[in-house]
């Protein structure tokens, strides 16, 4: 908020980016982080009539939703008391399907007028590589190990990488191959297995089972088959 004139037209004019949130993650702390990398939160100023910060206020601040008919709810630190008439809400979530719109309003002890923007975001979907967890406020949780997401939404759940595929890190959106002489016969996996020595896998073979390595050729340490080569027997004189 801008500082005010000395004039009662100038105190009038105010300014507030309550309105510019944009997409937030629900089921997490409601925040913003700016281009500086600071973090930013909702703040209410308490103002008398002058437009001026009432900086000996402590009252209770309460905020609670304006329009509820998408079963939004909110949890956390929904009411504080303002320090030096400003009151910052850093703990609380908003919790709502991807994709809801949200209005909040604010009231005090002294007053339920309001003046400036209106605080309105919009929780955002489910990216590529995470799920909609509904036992864990609907928030946006990451793909597990042996897991990936290839959709953006309200998915509510993460596909499991197949057979001959791995993932070992989380918020994959899609699960890396097994390499020659590598396999893996089961789903879900966090990595691959080595095949024994004389039995291969490739590209054209697949990855989900080790296959024995054909005639005129033998298998080495690293999975591959190579070809035999014959040495004669030194002539003994």
């Amino acid at each position: 908020m801008e500082e005010f004139g000395a004039t009662p037209a100038e105190r009038v004019r105010q300014s507030s980016n309550a309105n510019n949130w944009g997409s937030i993650a629900g089921g997490k702390t409601v925040e913003f982080e700016s281009s500086d990398g600071n973090k930013r939160y909702l703040t209410i100023f308490i103002l008398d009539w002058y437009n001026q910060i009432v900086k000996t206020s402590s009252d209770m601040v309460k905020i609670s939703i304006k329009r509820n008919d998408n079963g939004i709810r909110l949890s956390g630190a929904m009411e504080i008391p303002a320090t030096q008439g400003i009151a910052t809400f850093n703990n609380f979530k908003i919790i709502a399907d991807p994709d809801t719109e949200v209005e909040l309003d604010f009231e005090s002890d002294s007053t339920n007028n309001i003046r400036g923007a209106t605080f309105k975001v919009k929780t955002r979907n489910c990216a590529k590589g995470e799920f909609l967890n509904l036992n864990v406020d609907k928030k946006c949780d990451e793909c597990d190990v042996g897991k990936y997401g290839d959709e953006t939404g309200k998915q509510t759940e993460c596909k499991m990488c197949q057979h001959g595929r791995f993932s070992n890190t989380t918020k994959l959106t899609t699960c890396y191959s097994c390499t020659h002489g590598q396999y893996q016969d089961e789903p879900e996996k966090q990595n691959c297995k080595t095949c024994k020595q004389g039995k291969f896998t490739d590209d054209k073979t697949g990855y989900v089972i080790c296959n024995e390595c054909p005639a005129g050729k033998h298998g080495n340490a690293e999975g591959e088959c190579i070809e035999c080569t014959y040495s004669p027997p030194p002539l003994l004189f």
